[in-house]
């Protein structure tokens, strides 16, 4: 069952999906973040991963053009159709999923990437905990996020203040849960993980 804002997350892009998607493609910082996936994966070709909050399948799609199995998954059944679309070309898999419930195998991926996903949500140690559990024992977890201190001081004018903010993205309104950069530390730690870069 989905909670409040898997219920929000879902409604908005579902409304906004081919608006979201088409910034996405016009990102400029969309080829910046394939040069750093693929200077933190290395090689992804034979690899299983999983796309987190996949979206459109824009980094699916990079990453199966790579090499890799990919399934991704999102919140959005808007967003997992112009996936499928967008990656019809490839073996991508997807499926419609809450992050913190995703109903995958235990120890199945040797990646997992969450790609501004993960501020969607409040309890960040629940979804750290079933990424986790996907995740194979020597696997790698890729996460993208906002940086916090952009973000909370544009829009909350304070660092520390954290929780749930509602913002404008172009005609979208869309919610996120900004944390500092310890919040994300911390938690990323006590799940068992080592900070590579």
């Amino acid at each position: 069952m989905k909670d409040r804002d898997s219920l929000e997350a879902s409604k908005i892009f579902n409304e906004y999906a081919e608006y979201y998607v088409s910034r996405e493609r016009e990102n400029p910082n969309r080829k910046k973040l394939f040069k750093v996936l693929k200077k933190i994966l290395k090689n992804t070709n034979g690899k299983k991963v999983l796309d987190v909050g996949c979206g459109g399948g824009t980094t699916s799609r990079w990453l199966a053009k790579n090499g890799a199995t990919v399934i991704g998954s999102d919140i959005s059944d808007k967003m997992i159709e112009i996936a499928r679309i967008n990656c019809i070309d490839t073996d991508a898999n997807f499926f419609v999923s809450d992050m913190e419930d995703m109903g995958l195998p235990d120890n199945e991926f040797d990646v997992v990437l969450a790609n501004f996903s993960i501020m969607y949500k409040k309890n960040l140690d629940d979804i750290l905990k079933e990424l986790t559990r996907v995740l194979k024992g020597r696997g790698e977890l890729v996460i993208v996020v906002p940086h916090p201190v952009r973000k909370m001081v544009k829009y909350t004018g304070d660092y520390f203040k954290d929780g749930k903010h509602w913002e404008k993205l172009g005609k979208m309104k869309i919610f996120g849960y900004y944390r500092t950069v310890e919040d994300y530390v911390s938690s990323i730690m006590k799940s068992g993980f080592a900070i590579k870069e």
